[in-house]
């Protein structure tokens, strides 16, 4: 648990974390700044949220044929894509673009996470090391927002937020590309059968 593959896979999901929910939080204001009324973008969250249930129907196919740390990649990947777009206006054309991609990317976070502790671990171990993981990742996602407002309290727009969870999210990807495969810890030998071994 304590190893280099943990910490890393803990890292990259935790800043991921910080950067979605960083901007989960503040979106709401954050489309109202941009002259959006509030109606509106209470309707734009929803429809982060009806991505989410996309990118989940996405993910679950893909995990059969590929690389699930390859997927990892292209999903945080997204988020970096995302999440740049808000950096390059505030059109109503990049912020849908912004909803569709963020909130498909958020759904297969969701699913990719514990897919990658299974494989890096094993069945047995899963539970105990995905709690020990979802213990940290609450932190950095309770955190997030209160950073988030203080950057923006600092400089009286979100334009620092958004970089911030722009380089975030870039940043957990390249941590991603670290995380080597490694064998799962061998499993126990179910005692009937250690039983039938010793009598042969």
């Amino acid at each position: 648990m304590t190893g280099r593959a943990f910490w890393l896979l803990t890292l990259a999901f935790g800043m991921i974390s910080i950067s979605a929910a960083a901007i989960r939080v503040h979106f709401i204001p954050f489309l109202i700044e941009t002259g959006i009324d509030s109606s509106a973008a209470a309707f734009a969250t929803g429809i982060i949220g009806i991505m989410q249930v996309v990118g989940r129907v996405i993910f679950a196919p893909l995990e059969q044929r590929y690389s699930i740390r390859g997927i990892i990649v292209w999903i945080f990947g997204l988020h970096v894509v995302s999440l740049s777009l808000l950096l390059f206006g505030e059109t109503t054309a990049l912020i849908g673009m912004f909803i569709l991609i963020f909130g498909a990317a958020q759904g297969a976070v969701t699913l990719a996470r514990p897919s990658m502790v299974a494989e890096l671990y094993g069945v047995s171990h899963y539970g105990r090391i995905s709690s020990i993981m979802a213990l940290f990742l609450t932190l950095t996602s309770t955190s997030a927002p209160l950073i988030a407002s203080l950057l923006y309290d600092r400089a009286g727009n979100y334009q620092p937020v958004v970089w911030m969870v722009v380089i975030f999210a870039f940043a957990a990807t390249a941590v991603v590309f670290m995380v080597k495969r490694q064998a799962p810890p061998s499993e126990a030998v179910p005692q009937p059968a250690r039983i039938i071994a010793s009598k042969s």
